[in-house]
């Protein structure tokens, strides 16, 4: 994916109310395999970081690390420097290791457990949850993965200082792992959109919202995105350098629970 090879930036530029639109924001994925990309990067532009990525295992154990935190404290400084909020990415893509997981009791303690000690740490703003799982799984998995982030949600908020918690949110037509009372306990999600670039419109962009773009927002992930922004101000950020997009709540509508 071309987001492997890039540090990735995203751009913050819709609101729900033209009338109350803010200045675009800047985001930006730091991927481990370019530790140096952060040194070159404008960091007075951006508004928040996502060090990409730590993955996750069928037992619950968060491993690859990376180096994370030991390799990267010139990041952290920096980030500290520049009061930009960094945000710690979990990977899971094997769709047999997510029915591992999610069907383990013990499994799921211990990513809970795991979770909280990295989000307690200094200078972490906050986790992204990016499990990519394109495959039917057991519906009990699914529920089990949802009660998840629900007290996953819930610990976060419990913390001395709230952490964020966002997720990734795939365009495909499939079953999602998400739904809407499960959406309602994150601070904003991250709708995947580049896939929809490369495979169904070859050389067009895709990130319209809507329109004549043979591939666009309302035509893909739209119609679960905007039932999950319907009642609650939202804005939508579009990428840079890969092709995604994300909406998620403004810093005065708080999460469920939180």
């Amino acid at each position: 994916m071309l987001r492997r090879r890039h540090l990735g930036l995203l751009l913050l530029l819709h609101s729900a109310e033209p009338s109350i639109a803010k200045p675009p924001k800047a985001w930006a994925y730091i991927g481990w395999w370019l530790p140096e990309s952060w040194c070159t990067a404008p960091l007075l532009r951006l508004n928040r970081l996502h060090f990409f990525a730590l993955k996750v295992n069928a037992t619950g154990h968060i491993v690859e690390r990376h180096g994370w935190p030991e390799q990267w404290g010139d990041l952290q400084f920096a980030v500290k420097q520049y009061n930009i909020p960094l945000d710690l990415t979990l990977t899971l893509f094997d769709v047999s290791v997510f029915e591992q997981l999610f069907s383990s009791n013990e499994a799921i303690q211990r990513l809970l457990d795991e979770c909280s000690v990295l989000a307690s740490q200094e200078g972490v703003a906050g986790l992204q949850l990016e499990f990519e799982i394109y495959a039917l799984v057991r519906p009990d998995t699914v529920d089990s993965y949802r009660a998840f982030v629900l007290n996953l949600s819930k610990r976060l908020c419990q913390l001395a200082v709230p952490r964020y918690l966002s997720v990734f949110f795939q365009w495909v037509v499939i079953p999602s792992i998400y739904d809407a009372p499960t959406l309602g306990y994150v601070d904003h999600l991250v709708l995947q959109e580049y896939d929809a670039h490369w495979k169904r419109c070859k050389r067009r962009a895709c990130g319209a919202i809507g329109g004549w773009r043979c591939c666009h927002m309302a035509k893909s992930s739209g119609p679960r995105f905007f039932t999950w922004c319907a009642e609650r101000p939202c804005v939508a950020w579009f990428p840079a350098v890969w092709l995604r997009m994300a909406g998620r709540r403004p810093r005065f509508a708080k999460r469920n629970g939180c």
